[in-house]
């Protein structure tokens, strides 16, 4: 596959573009009265920062129809010291930006350890910028932002004496939520005592598994991802081998770790509880460690569409 280039000034080669064609857009324009690029009608030359802010909200609502329902935007932004005024521009960009119809998910702080020193010694160096992330407000249900590749992955790992002792809830097998202790574990499996002396065993793992889709017709293979986009977008499924639009079958292949259980035992994602925390070599050393605990999940994790 090729590169395609389109350049110039985005304000006029946009209508080149396809509509709903952008998946994402990273970009940093013109900062304010940074520089001047001698260039009539540049961005950045505005004569207030209320009137940059509009004019950057304004390429945005000229992109709307040209980017996805799912699509994202990364907006990289820079503050502004005028009169010895700190400027709050990133901040009056997102709210033009919530005008024109645009949802802000993150201020991402881009640390700059290497910034550019300041002469000034009335105030610190501003040694950080701002990365905007926005995403359209008809489809803040259903942009794509696949959190397991960018998220941190769990520190423990199975089988460990880690998890004895561990609060164990289940919400799934039954209409209420039940509260247990991690009893025994082995090799991959746990078992799990449960408050009314009952006793079960899960398998372990870290993660759920995103269904694989098959077509009835062809039998081409979609991943979650592609399917959820194409709900999102068009409304619809259609296989892009040849052209189905009944409803694909799910392809659930049993995850290395063990099979025939019931569910899968999943460590609960908190940043508060490091893995030296459950080294602890007895169980009611482990059990000190409030709030962490393991809760029981489906192993697969499906569209909710379908």
């Amino acid at each position: 596959m090729g590169v395609w280039v389109l350049q110039g000034d985005v304000r006029e080669v946009y209508r080149h573009l396809k509509d709903h064609s952008i998946d994402c857009v990273i970009t940093s324009p013109p900062y304010y009265r940074q520089r001047d690029y001698g260039v009539v009608g540049q961005i950045g030359k505005e004569s207030s920062p209320e009137e940059y802010a509009k004019e950057i909200a304004k390429v945005f609502s000229l992109l709307w129809d040209k980017l996805k329902t799912t699509g994202t935007v990364f907006l990289n932004i820079g503050y502004k010291y005028e009169n010895e005024e700190f400027l709050l521009i990133p901040e009056l960009v997102a709210w033009e930006m919530k005008k024109v119809g645009y949802v802000l998910k993150n201020k991402i702080i881009w640390h700059k350890p290497n910034a550019m020193p300041t002469s000034a010694r009335n105030r610190l160096n501003n040694t950080y910028e701002a990365v905007l992330f926005f995403v359209k407000n008809v489809g803040k249900e259903v942009y794509y932002f696949n959190f397991e590749e960018v998220g941190e992955k769990p520190q423990l790992s199975y089988p460990s004496a880690g998890l004895l002792g561990l609060t164990v809830e289940d919400s799934l097998t039954f209409s209420f939520k039940r509260v247990g202790r991690a009893l025994e574990v082995q090799g991959s499996l746990v078992k799990v005592l449960w408050e009314d002396g009952t006793a079960d065993w899960f398998s372990f793992s870290l993660q759920q598994w995103r269904a694989r889709f098959e077509c009835v017709r062809c039998g081409q293979v979609l991943g979650y991802w592609d399917l959820h986009l194409a709900y999102a977008n068009t409304g619809g499924f259609e296989c892009k081998c040849c052209g189905e639009s009944s409803l694909p079958r799910p392809l659930l292949e049993e995850p290395s770790f063990g099979g025939g259980e019931k569910a899968g035992v999943f460590q609960n994602k908190s940043r508060k509880y490091e893995k030296a925390k459950l080294t602890s070599s007895s169980p009611s050393g482990r059990l000190a460690v409030s709030g962490e605990k393991l809760t029981v999940k489906r192993k697969w994790l499906f569209l909710r569409d379908l």
